[in-house]
């Protein structure tokens, strides 16, 4: 025993307690712990941090995520927590130091494009001019190094006339991910695209060319998408009734992927029209589960199969 306290061991936060809201692969009680080491590792380092929903945020404005560091402490010991947090900073302060010292240009042959939430990304990094394929999602160009993926909210630091023409085009050239199709009738198939790298979900940028690799394509109806995580990609083509029953597998696939897994994107499906554009098709009911809304495109679409009585039949 440590005199006054000195070298008094932590206590292993309980993990039967409640989930936490913003960390649900963790209880509040490790939550709150995994919050504590990460702060208490960055004063060490000489970095002052607040944590405020599953988020830190730095004094000098950058803010970090703590959801993938969540999911990696959540499937390990609690004693392995210092080791694990310690080299998810060095990776991030390795980075940072690099950034400071203007030495951080991207490798043109290894730049893609990740999918991130707007609303979680800083104001800074909130750029007009960057695509968001989904509504409430936004591409940003990102290096994929073999120790970290590194994210550019400024696309000048890819140095070429335009560097999201040459991200899609590194995505083009990715291995085909582990593809399945998933359904029991005729019509009903999800296509599920599932990636060992961190840009499966990103591989909706270029969504025809992926479907061309394993014979589909969007119909004259479009598609519905979801993009739980970095890793997972859904696809259902539209082409008759047995579109509910694909939407309901699709939801509750995203409903639990999307806080259990690594690098979540969105909960929710998406409508596609045959030129991209899209259109959101769930939503938060009052109760807490999951509302479907046909209207506007998604709508047009139900009409166009024959679905609301005063469309094609055929």
């Amino acid at each position: 025993m440590g005199i006054f306290g000195w070298g008094k061991k932590q206590d292993e936060p309980d993990a039967g307690g409640p989930r936490d809201a913003d960390l649900p692969t963790l209880s509040a009680d490790q939550a709150r712990e995994l919050g504590r080491m990460v702060r208490n590792q960055l004063a060490d380092r000489g970095t002052e941090a607040l944590v405020d929903r599953g988020t830190l945020r730095l004094a000098d404005g950058r803010q970090l995520g703590l959801h993938n560091l969540a999911v990696q402490a959540s499937g390990l010991p609690y004693a392995e927590w210092p080791a694990l947090v310690g080299r998810h900073l060095d990776l991030l302060m390795g980075h940072w130091q690099r950034e400071r010292e203007g030495n951080d240009q991207a490798d043109p042959e290894r730049v893609l494009a990740k999918l991130r939430i707007v609303a979680d990304l800083p104001e800074e990094a909130r750029r007009e001019d960057a695509p968001q394929p989904l509504p409430g999602v936004v591409a940003l160009l990102a290096e994929d190094r073999p120790e970290i993926v590194v994210e550019f909210f400024d696309p000048g630091r890819v140095d070429v006339p335009d560097p999201w023409a040459l991200a899609r085009r590194n995505l083009r050239a990715l291995p085909l991910p582990e593809h399945r199709i998933v359904g029991d009738e005729p019509g009903g198939d999800v296509h599920v695209f599932l990636s060992e790298d961190f840009f499966g979900a990103s591989r909706l940028l270029v969504l025809p060319d992926l479907l061309a690799r394993v014979g589909a394509h969007l119909p004259q109806a479009g598609a519905l998408v979801a993009v739980p995580n970095r890793h997972l990609l859904l696809v259902h083509l539209l082409v008759g009734a047995p579109v509910v029953q694909a939407l309901n597998w699709m939801v509750g696939v995203a409903a639990q992927e999307y806080p259990e897994s690594p690098g979540p994107v969105s909960p929710h499906v998406y409508h596609l029209t045959p030129q991209l554009h899209a259109q959101q098709v769930t939503a938060q009911g009052p109760d807490g589960g999951t509302v479907v809304e046909v209207r506007d495109q998604f709508e047009a679409a139900f009409r166009l199969l024959g679905l609301l009585g005063d469309g094609p039949a055929d």
